[in-house]
Order: structure tokens, then C-alpha cells, then sequence
């Protein structure tokens, strides 16, 4: 796609806490053909305060942390596609753990990037929201995160899936040792697969992705 053939102005609002990372993306859409920063954002409240005065057609934003009465994070977006339906999110997450990254791909969020991404992938993540029909951009990392999570968490043994299924439901590792006639340290092993399976760093996630079925049928867990 030639985007210099097209006839379109792409309105961006740019919303980080972080100056150094606006003045990074806001130098690299400058010179993005039909691309203009219409505004940049630091905190939540002032991102919904902007999109409710300000014509927009793509929000890049970072994970900002809640703000007064504006929730942050992924509800954030949440709220954002449910008050500003025809808006696009190009998200900028921090970490990019793969309950993380399902959890924004059920949004309606466009397009996903990490903050370990080149910069450069901001402009075909705004462009493919705005120009594809349904279109979303993934970068390769997310990508990879997204697929392998999706193929471990299928490959969960019986036994690992047990164990998770049981963590989830409230049952310490100690208590599940007892309950499946298993020593505390094969327990252990059994969840510390799983979570590497299933792209999960802490168990928070493990529980999420437990209940999100991340990857799969959540029969396999639940």
C-alpha cells in the first residue's frame, strides 16, 4: 500500500508519562506521510479530557496508571473503546507478557506494541488501524509472544493442567501436594511449567490465564 496515493489526514493523539517517550514518537510521525499529532497526554484523566474535545482518529498509548476517577491500564483502553467507539488504539505495553497482550487483543484495541520494539513500528501500527478494514498490527514480537503461549498452553500435560486448575481455584501449592498424593516439590515443578507454557510471570497471571483459558479451550484447565 502506497500511502502517498492516499488523500486522508490520520489525527494522532500521543499519550505516555513519559516525555521522552512522546518526543520519541512524536519525532518519528513527523515525517510519516498523512500523518499529524493533533495533542499529547501524560495521565489518563487528561488522554479522556483530550479525546472528548479533540477530533482523533488514533490514540497511541502507553499503559498509564489510573488518575483521579480515570481507570488505567487495560481498562483504560476498555473505556476508552466504549465511550470512543470510533477511535483506534495503537497500545504501548511495558512488559509484554503474554496474559497481557490476550487480554488487549479481546479489546477492541487495534494494533499491540511493546516498548522494546523499534520505534519505527508505530507508523505501520497507526496506518494499518486507520487504512485496513478490521485491520490490526501486530509487532513480531507480540506476534511470537501471542503464538507460542497459544501453542505451550495446548500442550499442557494432564498433570500440569490439574495443578493449574486447582492453584486457580484457591489451593496453595502445599494443600494441592496433599490433595493429589504429590510431593510439594513435584507441585512445584508441575506449576512452574505451566507458567512458562502459558506465558505467565507471577502467579496473578497464572491465575488470569487460568480463568481467560489464554491459548486454548479453557477446558483444558477449568
Amino acid at each position: 500500500m502506497d500511502i502517498h496515493m492516499i488523500d486522508l489526514l490520520i489525527r494522532v493523539i500521543v499519550a505516555d508519562n513519559h516525555p521522552v517517550s512522546i518526543r520519541g514518537i512524536k519525532n518519528i510521525l513527523r515525517t510519516a506521510p498523512s500523518i499529524r499529532v493533533v495533542a499529547t497526554c501524560k495521565t489518563a484523566t487528561q488522554l479522556v479530557d483530550t479525546l472528548s474535545k479533540t477530533r482523533c482518529d488514533v490514540v497511541v498509548c502507553d499503559m498509564l496508571a489510573p488518575c483521579h476517577d480515570t481507570p488505567g491500564g487495560i481498562e483504560l483502553f476498555r473505556h476508552i473503546t466504549a465511550k470512543f467507539p470510533t477511535v483506534k488504539i495503537v497500545a504501548l505495553t511495558l512488559g509484554g507478557g503474554s496474559v497481557q497482550l490476550h487480554k488487549l487483543a479481546a479489546l477492541r484495541v487495534s494494533s499491540i506494541l511493546t516498548k522494546s520494539d523499534p520505534i519505527e513500528h508505530v507508523v505501520p501500527a497507526i496506518y494499518s488501524s486507520v487504512l485496513c478494514s478490521g485491520g490490526s498490527y501486530r509487532s513480531p514480537r507480540v506476534a511470537e509472544t501471542i503464538q507460542n503461549a497459544d501453542s505451550y498452553s495446548r500442550r499442557l500435560t494432564p498433570r500440569e493442567s490439574e495443578v493449574v486448575r486447582l492453584f486457580a481455584s484457591g489451593l496453595p501449592v502445599k494443600d494441592i501436594a496433599v490433595h493429589l498424593g504429590r510431593s510439594i516439590k513435584t507441585i512445584s515443578s508441575q506449576k512452574r511449567s505451566a507458567m512458562k507454557k502459558m506465558g505467565a510471570a507471577s502467579d496473578a497471571e497464572l491465575i488470569r490465564a487460568a480463568l481467560d483459558g489464554v491459548g486454548g479451550d479453557s477446558s483444558h484447565v477449568l
